[in-house]
């Protein structure tokens, strides 16, 4: 073999390697594409996902707030009855001390 015909065949190897490496860049290009819409895909399901999820925890927030409401409804509630209680025991308090002195007064008058 010559040096020219040398030169030929590795002018040829390199357009074939140039050439083979151009369409494996194409072809792996074209694969990433559809890789990335694929994730594209799978992006926009999450955000619905997402989206889901914060509608549900709008929900939620409002049933909490329900929840708060009610709380404090009965902790006004509490401090009402908690009153009443309180009052309703004096009372008897007061009906037990008077029901003891008239007994106590029917007692020494009998011993008298």
């Amino acid at each position: 073999m010559s040096e020219p015909q040398g030169w030929v065949l590795l002018g040829l190897f390199a357009t074939m390697f140039a050439v083979l490496s151009t369409v494996l860049i194409r072809f792996l290009d074209a694969r990433f594409e559809a890789v990335g819409s694929r994730f594209d895909s799978v992006d926009s399901r999450f955000d619905s996902v997402d989206s889901r999820f914060d509608s549900v925890d709008s929900r939620f927030d409002a049933v909490e707030s329900r929840f708060q409401a009610v709380d404090a409804r009965f902790d006004g509630l509490e401090a009402v009855m908690n009153a009443r209680f309180a009052s309703v025991e004096r009372r008897l308090d007061g009906l037990d001390r008077d029901v003891h002195m008239l007994v106590q007064r029917a007692i020494d008058g009998d011993a008298a």
